[in-house]
């Protein structure tokens, strides 16, 4: 959900990184995304595939997919919801 939240605010390369660790820690404990998000999921990493150039996307990916949980938590605290909410990235 951070992750989704993140890409809406079209902070893209944080939004994938953070999209990868939770995918890492779900391959871990062997559980899917939640319904109903497996579509939207789909939809935001398409959003964000068409954003970043293959290079960064790439690297987000391998950060985030690297993370363990206590990086994947630090990462996730470095923009709180409630920080992006409150300093939305302007639509140009």
């Amino acid at each position: 959900m951070l992750g989704r939240v993140t890409a809406d605010r079209q902070r893209y390369e944080h939004a994938l990184t953070l999209l990868a660790a939770a995918a890492a820690l779900r391959e871990m404990i062997g559980a899917p995304v939640p319904e109903p998000d497996p579509a939207d999921y789909e939809r935001v990493l398409a959003e964000i595939g068409r954003s970043l150039g293959a290079d960064v996307h790439a690297a987000s990916w391998a950060r985030g997919h690297g993370m363990d949980e206590d990086e994947a938590v630090a990462y996730a605290m470095l923009t709180s919801p409630s920080e992006s909410l409150a300093h939305p990235k302007k639509q140009t």
